[in-house]
């Protein structure tokens, strides 16, 4: 599970840091590389034990759908618990 997570973690930062992406902030706007933009963005725990071809299929669809920014969930910070009786 970790391992996808650095996974994940080192192609995110590969593509910002090839592409050269600044996020901003001007006035009320969020901006990339200075242009006012809307962020459409997603939390991604998708990549919590999968392949790496399910966590790029995931990327590429989420490029496809327009998002812009995604969140990484870390192992412990949501719990997913069955229900007491």
């Amino acid at each position: 599970m970790r391992r996808a997570i650095v996974l994940l973690v080192i192609m995110a930062t590969s593509v910002v840091a090839t592409a050269g992406t600044e996020l901003g902030v001007k006035d009320t706007k969020f901006t990339v590389n200075g242009k006012p933009t809307f962020l459409l963005g997603i939390s991604f725990y998708g990549a919590l034990g999968s392949s790496k071809n399910f966590i790029l299929k995931d990327l590429d669809d989420m490029q496809k759908y327009g998002f812009n920014w995604f969140r990484l969930g870390r192992p412990g910070e949501h719990s997913i618990t069955k229900s007491q009786p």
